[in-house]
């Protein structure tokens, strides 16, 4: 994040200046007000670190997602195969998969799961 002066915009006349005259914008958004104004350097670096970590929580949080999803997909698919499988043997390696992956979602996705799983198979 950069932290600037509103004298140092490029266009100071759109930076509301009534709650201070400090801002701050990631690096790549050159152009845009991104931010409130504030009283002190000090005081728009301390916000701009603020919300650098809050993107960076709700990226982490997003790829998480991502990961839980997969998974989830995934405990469903292995629970289907686990009951069509052609062979003992491999519905023991399905079991074996659906419960490596029901370690990583929480009871109620792995529940949903399974519900999902055995609407599947009464298709």
């Amino acid at each position: 994040m950069i932290v600037y002066h509103v004298s140092e915009a490029g266009q100071p006349e759109v930076h509301d200046t009534s709650t201070g005259e400090w801002f701050f914008e990631p690096e790549e958004n050159h152009g845009d007000v991104y931010s409130n104004g504030y009283p002190s350097r000090e005081a728009a670096r301390t916000e701009a670190d603020k919300h650098e970590m809050e993107l960076q929580w709700e990226e982490e949080t997003r790829i998480q997602q991502e990961k839980e999803d997969g998974r989830y997909d995934a405990l469903v698919s292995a629970l289907i195969l686990a009951v069509t499988a052609p062979t003992q043997e491999k519905s023991d390696e399905c079991v074996k998969m659906a419960e490596t992956l029901a370690a990583g979602l929480t009871s109620t996705q792995v529940a949903s799961a399974r519900a999902e799983a055995e609407a599947a198979l009464e298709e």
